[in-house]
């Protein structure tokens, strides 16, 4: 994916399409995944012919690639310990 901002970012929509609705089982057929494109003004992707039913809209999208994108120890948390 490349965003607007210019950053790129690879996605897997592996856990999306396995959990989603029996309509996203068909994105498993690489055919038709390859059929990606970027929806109407940029809001989403979509996949297949025309008025497809089969999308992912920006923000859904943007949530899995948070959740993907790798990070370093000076991004990582430290858990303040509790008091003995």
């Amino acid at each position: 994916m490349l965003w607007r901002d210019g950053t790129q970012a690879r996605v897997d929509l592996a856990d999306w399409i396995a959990i989603g609705s029996a309509p996203l089982a068909s994105l498993r057929e690489p055919a038709l995944f390859a059929t990606a494109r970027t929806g109407l003004y940029g809001a989403s992707v979509v996949w297949g012919e025309g008025d497809s039913d089969l999308a992912i809209d920006a923000f859904h999208f943007s949530l899995i690639a948070a959740e993907q994108r790798p990070f370093g120890s000076g991004e990582a948390a430290a858990r303040p310990q509790p008091a003995p």
